[in-house]
This record gives structure tokens, sequence and C-alpha cells, in this order.
């Protein structure tokens, strides 16, 4: 079994997760709404493949489903109807913002995200869904329309991958000899992409953001709340111990790539203050996910085994709204 860990990423180690997928099923909620025919039941009633129902016969039914028997029996006519296929399209919202290249443990937030991304990605595609994609950093977004065909996935985890590696080679630059600040960029922000999420997003479909959730706030809530209304919706939020707890005493010298500075753990307050405001955004999560019935799993650093990560899926497949630590030892 291979390990899902470091800094950079590969085509290959991606593609290599397809095996880890043949088992994974995703639990889906809400009703399928999509107008394309595809692999799930839904409410729309027609001549579909599967029977629903029997009801009376009413204007415009087709008179090739009466149902003679139960007309028969009740003197009434009735009309058979029937659940129609209706396709799912999936849509993997992935984070690669300058909080998700960080990782105190074995690898980077930013590597556990694609890791899962591409788990979910290759278990859609055996089911035959259309796949799209919304990757966000810093400075830009890309939107990649749902498809059904192995060349549209390649082509998402080659966005990730190009992306990623990308960025990563940016920020060693930046630490080997520090820029300026960028001064007439525009943040892409995590609620700017969840807006763009609700533009994207047809009703009846599953959505499966990765993120860290560092920018998580009530207007994310709002926009998490309209997505959940009509959709599936799966948070996997991916922290690193570092982003729950301070490290230990001590003065630490920190960089963001452009400035640096020297972090002061050995204050009692600022540490409570910091545990304090984490406690807070991730129950604000919690919260929200339950009352919308958004399901929250959390992902760490603290584990880069593909192994671990696949059965932590695979056992939370049904599990609607709860919070797993399994990855937060």
């Amino acid at each position: 079994m291979s390990f899902i860990a470091g800094i950079h990423l590969s085509i290959e180690q991606l593609i290599n997760l397809q095996r880890e997928s043949n088992h994974f099923k995703h639990r889906r909620h809400s009703p399928v709404r999509s107008a394309l025919a595809g692999n799930y039941r839904s409410r729309f009633k027609g001549r579909g493949m599967d029977f629903d129902e029997v009801r009376h016969y009413q204007p415009g039914d087709d008179i090739r489903s009466i149902d003679w028997r139960v007309t028969a029996r009740t003197q009434q006519v009735h009309t058979k109807l029937f659940s129609e296929e209706r396709e799912r399209p999936v849509f993997l919202m992935i984070d690669q913002s300058a909080s998700m290249f960080f990782g105190s443990q074995n690898t980077l937030k930013a590597v556990i995200g694609a890791a899962t991304a591409s788990i979910l990605l290759w278990s859609s595609l055996q089911r035959k869904d259309r796949i799209g994609g919304l990757l966000f950093d810093n400075d830009s977004h890309r939107e990649l329309k749902p498809a059904n065909s192995r060349k549209a996935a390649l082509a998402l985890l080659h966005q990730v991958v190009e992306s990623h590696n990308r960025l990563v080679n940016q920020l060693q630059e930046s630490l080997a000899e520090p820029a300026a600040p960028p001064t007439h960029s525009t943040p892409s922000s995590f609620n700017e992409n969840l807006e763009r999420l609700r533009n994207l997003a047809h009703p009846g479909s599953t959505l499966c953001i990765f993120s860290d959730c560092l920018q998580f706030d009530e207007t994310s809530s709002r926009h998490l709340a309209t997505l959940a209304k009509h959709n599936d919706v799966t948070i996997y939020q991916i922290n690193d111990p570092l982003d729950e707890k301070l490290p230990p005493l001590g003065v630490y010298p920190i960089t963001d790539g452009f400035q640096h500075a020297l972090l002061d753990t050995r204050h009692a307050k600022s540490r409570a203050e910091f545990e304090a405001i984490t406690e807070q955004r991730n129950q604000r999560l919690k919260d929200c996910a339950t009352k919308h019935r958004i399901q929250h799993h959390r992902l760490s650093t603290s584990s880069g085994n593909t192994q671990r990560l696949f059965e932590f899926l695979k056992g939370h497949q049904s599990v609607i709204h709860r919070r797993s630590e399994l990855f937060s030892s």
C-alpha cells in the first residue's frame, strides 16, 4: 500500500487510488433532479424502468400505462407510474489556498485533500456520474464542467496536480527569497467559491468540499444552508494538529512567504484565546452541518497512509452529519 505523503503530487499517485475506490459508495439522501437519464431513481414520474405506484387516471396520461387489473377490480380507471432514472452530477470543490499548503506531520493538508478527492472521483466515475470541479487558490479559480468520461476525470486530476505543484514551487521560492506581498491581487476566498458553487450546481447534485475551513464564518453557513436545500453536501475538513493547538512553549520563526515574524507561545492567555477561537469556529461548522443534514468528516495531516484514508471513507459511507476524529489522534 502506497503512502500519500510529502509535499508534491504526481498524476500516477492519484491514478493509483482508483484501486482503493472499487468498494466505496457515497451515501445520498436528496432526490435526483437532473433532466438527463442516468443510474439513480428520481422523483420524476414517467415512462421509466422501475414501477413506482398506481393512481387514478388523469387527462393526459398515457393510455398504454393503464393498469387493467386494478381498473377491473375497482371499476375506476387507474394508471401505472414509473420512476425515471436520472443521473447525478458530482462537484468536487478543492481548496488550494495558502493555508492548505501547511503540514507539521506527514504531509500537507492539500495533499490529503487531493487524495480524498481522487478516491471519490474514481468511485463516481465507476457509477457513471458526471464529474465536475471547482479548484481555487488565493488568487484565482478554475471551473471544470461535469462530464462522465475517463478523459474528463484525468483532465481534472491533471489540473489538481499542476496547480498543486506550481503553488508548492512558488512557496519554496518565496521561502528562499521572500518577495514583496502582492498589492493588486483580489483574494479568491472560501465564501466567494461557495457562491460560485451555488451557481454551478443544479438541484440534485452531489457536492464534496475539501478544505481546512479556516475561513468558515456566518456567511459560509448561509451559503452551505442554501446548497444543502437541494443537494447532497459533504464537507471534508482537513486540519493539522497545529490548527487546533499552538506548539509547545517557545518562540518560533514563522513566515507567509512574504514576511517573517516570531510566534511566542509562552503566554497562557494567548494560548487560551487561540484554542477558544478554534473551538468556536469548529463548533459553528459542526452545528451548521447538523442543522442542514450536511455530512461532515474531519481528516488530519497526522496520518498520510492511503489505507487509513480509504478505511475512513468506507467506514463513514452511511453516516450523515457525524464528526469523526479518526485522523486527529
